[in-house]
């Protein structure tokens, strides 16, 4: 009997758990709780989750996550509705290339005049944009993005240049 009762607990720890390691995490709470489920205590106990006004918030990706120091990188980024895969170093469409990295390029992020319009997203179509910027990846491997599909996360700090490809 105790055994069954250990292994459901066990099972609905690691069930629950965050799929990023705590050492994806900046702050020693969300790394605590991407170990322990807070959802046990309440819903709002998430890593990267905060209550504000009474309501639970999420912290930013640049907040949330420990990344490495800003570096220039260059590659193409497929830019759509829930994508936003990039391609390092590719100059081309990447065709039927698979990616493990997600690229984030807020609306505060500085872009060269007349070049945020590539930025927008347009329902149904996928834009390939030739990107040159400097930006911070993830120290840790992990899920991130959409659907936590990505091994890595790219947060785009400022754009040198960028392209559309037909």
């Amino acid at each position: 009997m105790r055994k069954s009762v250990f292994l459901a607990l066990l099972a609905v720890l690691v069930g629950s758990c965050n799929a990023n390691p705590p050492s994806a995490y900046q702050h020693s709470r969300d790394q605590f709780f991407a170990v322990i489920p807070g959802t046990i205590f309440d819903d709002d106990f998430y890593p990267c989750f905060r209550s504000a006004n009474g309501q639970p918030t999420r912290l930013s990706d640049a907040e949330c996550y420990r990344f490495n120091a800003p570096q220039r990188m260059r590659g193409v980024w497929a830019n759509g509705f829930e994508e936003g895969r990039f391609y390092p170093d590719l100059t081309t469409r990447p065709g039927e290339t698979a990616s493990d990295l997600c690229l984030e390029v807020l609306r505060t992020t500085p872009v060269p005049k007349g070049q945020d319009r590539l930025f927008d997203i347009e329902p149904g179509k996928t834009s390939y944009i030739l990107l040159d910027f400097v930006g911070r990846r993830t120290s840790v491997a992990g899920r991130y993005g959409h659907l936590g599909l990505a091994k890595h996360l790219i947060i785009v700090d400022r754009v040198v240049s960028a392209k559309e490809l037909n």
